[in-house]
């Protein structure tokens, strides 16, 4: 939204998810930029007609492949650190043709990385997917109100806290949607029985 302004474009924001309503919202603007969860911008793209239109920003990839040639799509992952680097990743091989045009006009001033579908999968996986599973873990786990704790404890509720009411639903989305998700589970799995059996050696 910062680029889009410092850029100088016009812009309106909903929280609409009913197709029908945005098909017809479409007609008063250049572009429909969809930022809500993987499930709900596929439903929203499927029902639209004129589909050059879209840029779309959904977390997981592979799933929207499904639109390939047909959209604009991009995503930002959001880095740690004091000043994490602001980077919109262009997804390669679901792009239309003259995706450039579109986002160097609308994002300008951004550092863009291009990417195709599964490397940009496996990097979502690596940095979001797997944490956002084991935050979902630690909640179920830990006991919130354990008093009295210690530093190691409240490391383990710290990464229980990564899942909020706010939030939960598009992380699970997310994982829902990953095409890797199976894959950390059974790693997961594989582990876990790893580590018991090493413990059981002693």
């Amino acid at each position: 939204m910062q680029l889009l302004i410092s850029n100088k474009h016009e812009m309106g924001v909903s929280e609409d998810e009913n197709p029908s309503r945005i098909a017809g919202m479409m007609q008063d603007f250049d572009y429909l930029v969809l930022n809500h969860t993987t499930t709900v911008n596929r439903r929203i793209i499927s029902k639209l007609e004129n589909r050059e239109k879209v840029i779309e920003f959904s977390m997981a990839k592979t799933p929207m492949l499904q639109f390939r040639g047909q959209v604009v799509s991009l995503g930002i992952i959001p880095e740690a650190g004091e000043q994490p680097r602001k980077v919109v990743n262009i997804i390669t091989d679901i792009s239309r043709d003259g995706y450039d045009e579109v986002i160097l006009d609308l994002f300008n001033g951004a550092n863009f990385v291009t990417q195709d579908t599964s490397k940009f999968d496996a990097q979502v996986s690596e940095l979001l997917v797997k944490p956002y599973i084991l935050s979902l873990m630690a909640r179920k786990i830990s006991n919130l109100d354990q008093v009295p704790r210690t530093k190691e404890y409240d490391r383990i509720l710290d990464l229980s806290r990564s899942v909020t009411n706010y939030n939960v639903e598009s992380m699970r989305d997310l994982i829902r949607n990953s095409p890797l998700t199976g894959e950390i589970f059974s790693k997961l799995e594989e582990n876990l029985k790893r580590v018991w059996n090493e413990l059981s050696f002693y």
